[in-house]
């Protein structure tokens, strides 16, 4: 349970980053909704690959200081939850 509180504070953290990053307003990019530790965005596909890489940093440094072991992420883009990749 203290792993799950924990990671359920981490992705909460990272979604203060990434409103606060103002990605709306730089790329056209609003969060949709969260999913466990799983967050969707919608956003321009001209902005995409852009906002993915800034929505990386948010969540992979999501906590105040960086932990020993890094944590990382992995992102897609695609029409769909189901397609992307």
């Amino acid at each position: 349970m203290t792993i799950q509180g924990t990671a359920a504070d981490v992705v909460k953290m990272a979604m203060i980053k990434c409103d606060k990053a103002k990605l709306d307003e730089r790329f056209g990019c609003h969060m949709l909704l969260q999913i466990h530790d799983e967050l969707v965005f919608e956003c321009k596909k001209e902005t995409a690959d852009v906002a993915k890489e800034e929505i990386r940093q948010c969540m992979e440094h999501a906590l105040p200081t960086d932990l020993i072991v890094p944590l990382t992420v992995s992102l897609g883009i695609g029409d769909s939850w189901a397609t992307a990749k």
